[in-house]
């Protein structure tokens, strides 16, 4: 981990809020509105502002993600996650990374209709619809 400054005593008042929803749900927008920093696998396809996505590329994409969280983490921060998490597995691994670092975990869930900003194809969308799964908890913001 990187060197950053850490609270005496190991107190944690960080947390880590997930935002999850289809593409176009506005989970980027709700992150960002949050006020905490906003990491999302899309950034790492994002090169000098450029998004040059390449699904060979999306297991990396989400590792560096989790990364991000950690590293935020660790040094106290706080950081709201916005990812499509369509499955609960996917869902716990960011619960696991909050009860690794003694952060508070929310699950916000996006559902407004706005522009799918990465031309993710209908199709695609569709299939990540049809495999939602909901996790005990979260938070409804349309």
């Amino acid at each position: 981990m990187a060197s950053c400054w850490r609270r005496e005593g190991g107190v944690m008042d960080s947390e880590l809020v997930l935002y999850r929803g289809l593409p176009g749900s506005g989970k980027t927008t709700a992150a960002k509105l949050s006020g905490l920093p906003v990491v999302e696998a899309d950034d790492f396809f994002t090169v000098h502002g450029v998004y040059l996505f390449d699904k060979r590329r999306i297991s990396d994409a989400h590792e560096w993600c989790k990364a991000t969280a950690k590293r935020h983490l660790f040094c106290g921060a706080s950081i709201a996650v916005a990812n499509t998490a369509t499955r609960r597995w996917e869902v716990a691994e960011y619960q696991k990374i909050a009860d690794q670092y003694g952060a508070e975990f929310r699950v916000v869930v996006c559902s407004g209709k706005w522009e799918n900003c990465h031309g993710v194809p209908d199709e695609i969308v569709k299939r990540m619809k049809a495999r939602w799964e909901k996790w005990g908890g979260e938070e409804m913001l349309k």
